[in-house]
């Protein structure tokens, strides 16, 4: 089996709990008077990685820290949904599959410390 079944698994149940709760789609990847500007997006996605990047060399980093990497970087790449090109939205994808690999990559974590306490 495959040992990705489990998560992945749970995460197709929760993406259709988030069409329940959300059934409306977003009209923006970046709402224009809410959400931060793609620029202050990028500075903050090269501060991030800056940061995770010494940290990590220190031993001393976290999987928050990891995550507002790629966040940042995901809608870094974002424009007006009206504007964005094909390649744009490949390099937003991209990004975003950065994301979903990094909360797997967590989960199994989790999963893994979990199966320690339970078998203490």
């Amino acid at each position: 089996m495959n040992k990705y079944a489990d998560i992945i698994e749970s995460i197709l149940i929760e993406r259709e709990n988030q069409n329940v709760k959300h059934p409306v789609l977003p009209k923006y990847f970046l709402h224009p008077v809410n959400d931060p500007k793609k620029e202050d997006l990028e500075r903050a996605a090269n501060y991030a990685k800056a940061d995770n990047d010494k940290l990590e060399h220190d031993g001393d980093h976290s999987w928050y820290g990891i995550h507002r990497e790629e966040l940042y970087e995901t809608h870094a790449e974002t424009r007006p949904i009206s504007e964005m090109t094909t390649e744009d939205l490949h390099k937003m994808r991209a990004e975003a599959i950065q994301c979903a690999a990094l909360y797997v990559r967590m989960i199994e974590t989790i999963d893994g410390m979990i199966k320690e306490k339970e078998d203490a």
